[in-house]
C-alpha cells in the first residue's frame, strides 16, 4: 500500500463528492486545467472522507442482519429439531462455498477495506469455525473493528496504493479498489449467505436484509 497524492491527480469523486462542471463556452486549454483541477482537489476535499464512514457504517449494519439471520436459522432448525451448525454446510451450487466460508469473505471483505484504506494492519483470524455462534462471534468482532473506524482514519484513502498477493502485481487505487471491489464483493458473499438461509427454509424477507432505514413522515 502507499499513496499517490504527488504527481498523479485523483480520479473523478464518485458518490459524495460533486465534481465541478466545466466553465460554459471557455478555450480548450481553460477546460483541459479546469478538469485537471477538478480531479486533483480530491487530496485536500472535506467532502470526501463521509463515502468511506457511510459505507462503513452500512456495511456495520448489514452485519448486524446477517447475525439476525442466523438467529433465525438457529430458531428453524431447532423447532424442526436438526442441529443448526448444518446450515453452515449447505451452499446454492456444488462450484460454491457454503454458508461459513461466504459469511468468513463477507467479514474479510470489510475488515481488509478498513485495513486497505487506513493503513492499520488487519488482525489475522483462523478460518475454523463450526458453529453459528462461533460465526457470530466472529460477525460481531468485525462490527467492533467498524465501529471504531473515524474520518481520520480514511484521510487519504482515496490515494492509496491498493494491491493483493493473488493480483500479480497489479494495483488500485484506494477509492478504486473501495468502489469496484470491496463494497460489491463485500455483497455478493452477503447475498449468497442471505439466499442460502431463505433457499433452505429460514423465514427471512427483504425486510429482514434491508433492516431498519432512516425514513421521514410524509410532508405535512
Amino acid at each position: 500500500m502507499g499513496d499517490l497524492s504527488r504527481g498523479i491527480p485523483n480520479p473523478c469523486p464518485r458518490a459524495y463528492s460533486q465534481p465541478r462542471m466545466a466553465p460554459v463556452g471557455k478555450p480548450d486549454d481553460a477546460r483541459v486545467l479546469f478538469l485537471y483541477r477538478t480531479l486533483d482537489h480530491r487530496a485536500v476535499d472535506p467532502y470526501a472522507s463521509p463515502m468511506y464512514t457511510d459505507l462503513f457504517a452500512q456495511f456495520k449494519k448489514q452485519l448486524g442482519q446477517l447475525d439476525k439471520w442466523l438467529v433465525s436459522a438457529s430458531e428453524y432448525a431447532r423447532s424442526r429439531n436438526f442441529d443448526p451448525n448444518v446450515f453452515l454446510t449447505l451452499r446454492l451450487a456444488p462450484d460454491q462455498f457454503p454458508l461459513v466460508r461466504q459469511v468468513q469473505i463477507a467479514c474479510d471483505s470489510a475488515k481488509l477495506a478498513v485495513a486497505y484504506l487506513t493503513g492499520k494492519p488487519a488482525q489475522p483470524q483462523e478460518d475454523n469455525e463450526t458453529t453459528l455462534e462461533q460465526v457470530q462471534a466472529r460477525i460481531q468482532s468485525i462490527i467492533t473493528l467498524l465501529d471504531g473506524v473515524t474520518s481520520k482514519d480514511v484521510e487519504g484513502a482515496a490515494t492509496r496504493v491498493v494491491s493483493q498477493p493473488r493480483w500479480k502485481g497489479e494495483w488500485m487505487t484506494g477509492e478504486d479498489y473501495f468502489v469496484q471491489h470491496a463494497v460489491p464483493n463485500f455483497y455478493f458473499h452477503l447475498t449468497t449467505a442471505y439466499a442460502i438461509l431463505r433457499h433452505n427454509g429460514v423465514n427471512v424477507g427483504k425486510r429482514d436484509y434491508l433492516g431498519a432505514q432512516n425514513k421521514r413522515p410524509p410532508a405535512a
